[in-house]
């Protein structure tokens, strides 16, 4: 999803815990913003400008077309746009296929791919009295998607989509941010050897259903890791690296799939270990070493993660503890435009 510029005063902000709530929250509050709007049912004459205006399609800047035309898209594009869904969105579809095309969202991270199933006018998004999202799938796009499920080659193109998001995911745990053009380019010269500029914009979203991303200074996108509060830092340092990036070994790859390198792994399992049992009931130890490595990553120094860990201890800081966080800070591997020593 897109990131809004938000100024962070503390590093306590910047934390992987607080960028998730603030997109949770931003995604809500889109999805509520379009709740009955859609290009289907008794309202959609009147709803048309809007769901345009949220959908994929506006971004040619171009006023949306009489309702007709814009289903006759819709439609036309479903079958080649389907086999290239982010998987997030996959699995809400297949849910809204088993309970006939409508299922409440229940958990605040389905609003993500819900959005984006809203912005590629294939469901519409109800708010009900109790606050609950609702999403519904057209019904005339229903014949369509399970047509393009059973059709030779949809499951190997659903590998390809699932490498393709893993890749990405774990060059963004190596770079912090990546710029999304050369990727789409990458994959769609080296792995689907089709360069239509549908088949492009089919990849774009995608990518920007999975993941978070902004633009620089010149309309580039740029994909963002989730834990990374400031892109602009690490933006100016970012050489657009290519899909398959040859600088990286296989262990390096691996290492950003699983979010851990291995010159990294020992201080943080170090840091685990000592958290449990000092920590207040409402954390994790998994997760508070997590929002800490991501912070070390952007460069916090131990002065900032000290601060940043006592307000969530039952006791006094353990020396132990003040010994994990100081390794923590020499020992992982930086992203580009923060100061360290160790930089990716």
């Amino acid at each position: 999803m897109e990131r809004l510029p938000i100024a962070r005063a503390s590093w306590a902000e910047r934390t992987s815990s607080a960028l998730s709530e603030d997109r949770l929250n931003l995604c809500a509050s889109r999805l509520a913003a379009l709740s009955g709007v859609g290009i289907y049912g008794k309202s959609a004459a009147q709803s048309l400008s809007d769901a345009y205006k949220a959908s994929y399609y506006s971004v040619t800047g171009e006023r949306a077309p009489a309702l007709p035309e814009l289903r006759k898209l819709v439609r036309g594009q479903l079958p080649h746009e389907f086999p290239l869904v982010s998987g997030r969105e996959e699995s809400l579809l297949q849910r809204l296929l088993i309970f006939e095309g409508k299922t409440r969202l229940f958990a605040r991270e389905e609003t993500l791919p819900a959005l984006s199933l809203v912005k590629r006018l294939w469901c519409a998004v109800t708010l009900d009295s109790e606050g609950a999202f609702w999403l519904k799938l057209y019904k005339p796009l229903i014949p369509l998607i399970l047509s393009a499920a059973s059709s030779d080659g949809f499951a190997e193109m659903r590998r390809k989509v699932f490498a393709l998001e893993a890749t990405v995911h774990s060059l963004l745990y190596l770079h912090g941010v990546l710029y999304a053009q050369p990727t789409v380019t990458g994959f769609m010269n080296n792995v689907l050897k089709d360069r239509t500029p549908r088949t492009r914009d089919y990849v774009t979203r995608c990518l920007m259903a999975q993941f978070d991303y902004v633009y620089d200074r010149q309309g580039n996108m740029l994909l963002v890791h989730d834990g990374l509060a400031e892109p602009d830092r690490v933006i100016p340092d970012l050489t657009e690296p290519l899909f398959q990036d040859q600088s990286f070994t296989m262990q390096m790859i691996l290492g950003g799939m699983n979010e851990m390198l291995s010159e990294e792994a020992p201080a943080i399992e170090a840091l685990t270990q000592v958290l449990k049992g000092v920590l207040q009931p409402e954390y994790t130890a998994a997760a508070v070493a997590n929002d800490l490595k991501l912070l070390a990553k952007q460069g916090a120094p131990l002065e900032a993660l000290s601060d940043l860990i006592r307000d969530k201890l039952l006791t006094a800081m353990p020396i132990r503890l003040e010994n994990a966080l100081r390794r923590l800070v020499m020992d992982t591997v930086r992203w580009e435009g923060a100061q360290s020593a160790r930089l990716n």
